[in-house]
């Protein structure tokens, strides 16, 4: 995820775009969730072709992994504490394996929705 992000930095820059954090300073964690209900339930599969060419082909091979899919859970609630409020969410990636077994790695996230106002 940081080669993405990094990409879409320089992406955002060569175009005059603003930078995610412009406006927030968790934007990252913002864009993450809302391209992940993009492309959520749709499998990535890892083909040999798409491999072999490309800036992907200068790291290593994906050897074990025929696919990933990414759901995404959003939390039921928001947390207020001390006049913040915060969403929390999980991305769950599920890895099939080349040899049909599958996997599943869960990562938790939370970007501040309201900030305690300053007076």
């Amino acid at each position: 995820m940081t080669d993405f992000e990094a990409d879409l930095e320089r992406f955002l820059a060569q175009y005059d775009l603003p930078q995610l954090t412009a406006e927030s300073r968790d934007g990252w964690v913002r864009f993450v969730r809302l391209y992940s209900k993009v492309v959520e339930d749709i499998p990535v599969f890892a083909l040999e072709a798409v491999r072999q060419r490309g800036p992907v082909a200068a790291t290593k091979p994906i050897e074990h992994i025929a696919s990933v899919t990414v759901h995404l859970d959003d939390a039921k609630g928001t947390i207020k504490e001390a006049g913040f409020e915060d969403f929390l969410y999980r991305m769950r990636w599920v890895i099939e394996g080349r040899d049909g077994k599958f996997g599943e790695i869960s990562v938790y996230n939370s970007f501040t929705l309201r900030e305690p106002e300053v007076e």
